[in-house]
Formats: C-alpha cells, sequence, structure tokens
C-alpha cells in the first residue's frame, strides 16, 4: 500500500517526483493505456487478499531504500496513520520530507527551504490513505503475476492509464508488501524496498505536521 522519490511531472518538478512515488511502490516495461486484465477467480481472491492487507494497516513504522533511474541510491524512514496521514523522511544527505497530513502533501525541500502543497486526491496516496481501499473502485487492475513465494499486481489510475502503473510485490507467506514500483509516462521505474515494517504502533500525531520553518520562525521571532 506507499508506502515507498519524484512522480509526474504535472505535479512538481523531477527531483519531487520520486519522493511521491514513494508512497504508492521488479522492474515492468512500459505500460500504456491497455484494457484491464480478465481476472480469474484465483486473481479475485489475491485481490480480496490485498484489500484486507491494507485495511488492516492503522499505523506503519518501516525502513524504506529506494533506487531512482539515475542510479541513486537513497533511504529513510516511513510512517503512515490511516486514514490520510503519512511522513516519508530521509536520511542525510538528501534533503527531503515528504507529509499527508489528512488533506494535502506537503513535499519540503530541506535546502531551498522552500514547501510545495499538493492536494492529496491528487496523488496516489490517496489510494493508500483512504478509509477503506477498494481495488475497484477508481483503480484498473492491469496484470497478477506469481512466481514461487512472491505476487505481483500491476494497477494504473482510471481515466489516467496513459500517465503510467505502479506494480506492488508481496511475498505469499507471510503475505506482505516487500515492494513497489512506479512507472511514469516516459517509462521510468522508481524503486522502493520495505524494510523492518512494525505495526500498531502508537504514532507521534506531530509526524504527521508540517509547519512552514519560513513562517513559524517569523512568527517566534516577532512575539520574543
Amino acid at each position: 500500500m506507499n508506502f515507498l522519490s519524484p512522480l509526474v511531472d504535472r505535479f512538481v518538478p523531477r527531483a519531487r517526483l520520486a519522493v511521491l512515488a514513494l508512497a504508492t511502490a521488479a522492474l515492468l516495461p512500459v505500460v500504456s493505456a491497455q484494457a484491464a486484465a480478465q481476472l480469474t477467480d484465483q486473481d479475485k481472491q489475491d485481490i480480496a487478499r490485498i484489500e484486507q492487507y491494507f485495511n488492516n494497516i492503522k499505523t506503519l513504522q518501516a525502513r524504506f531504500i529506494q533506487l531512482s533511474p539515475n542510479g541513486r541510491f537513497a533511504q529513510g524512514n516511513l510512517y503512515i496513520n490511516r486514514p490520510g496521514k503519512l511522513r516519508f523522511e530521509y536520511d542525510e544527505p538528501v534533503p527531503y520530507l515528504l507529509i499527508a497530513d489528512g488533506n494535502q502533501v506537503i513535499f519540503y525541500d530541506k535546502k531551498l527551504n522552500t514547501p510545495s502543497y499538493i492536494p492529496l486526491s491528487a496523488t496516489p496516496l490517496e489510494f493508500l490513505l483512504s478509509p477503506q481501499v477498494k481495488l475497484t473502485n477508481g483503480v484498473i487492475v492491469q496484470e497478477i503475476a506469481r512466481d514461487p513465494g512472491v505476487i505481483r499486481v500491476t494497477l494504473q489510475q482510471k481515466g489516467k492509464e496513459s500517465d503510467g502503473a505502479v506494480q506492488i510485490t508481496f511475498s505469499d507467506r507471510p503475505f506482505a508488501v516487500k515492494k513497489w514500483t512506479l512507472i511514469d509516462k516516459q517509462g521510468q521505474a522508481i524503486h522502493v524496498a520495505i524494510l523492518e515494517p512494525k505495526f500498531d504502533l502508537d504514532l507521534d500525531p506531530k509526524l504527521f505536521e508540517f509547519k512552514n520553518p519560513k513562517i513559524y520562525n517569523k512568527e517566534n521571532n516577532g512575539s520574543n
């Protein structure tokens, strides 16, 4: 479920794409618009398992490792509090922070000290963080593939098929997200692996709050 980096060019500049992709992602080829897969009974059973897995997640804390199309490697901490809230915090020297506060997604470049704000509904994070994850609601299942011990599902947003796809890789036993990949409309792939997940922790609400340093520091200095 992004869990795990820049997204598509229509939202933010390219450096920020990888950060947003985390939240929604195994190499797969360039994906073009195509009809949804004809689902078998086994496919439908696996879809039900995927939906149940995501809907059972209330809070999650994990490490992530990200590989971008240019070969750059990054890692950091991921926090999720469903519905609506998420935090991707990159380790130094990567200066990026991504927060979903329930209404909007904030991308913050610590080096430039510049935040960008995007409605949560305009990003793939809405699917992951919705109160009820349903793969038949606004999502097209393009393919379900299986290898020994592994299940991969390829998804596209309905009405935006030409933008690309997300492929999520699960281990079968135990059933859990291991990796996801975002392929944008140019065919560039961002890979994210999830490590050491911990569930049902009591996460600090402040993890999902963002205070613009420019405004916050100005207000504090003015009150002194």
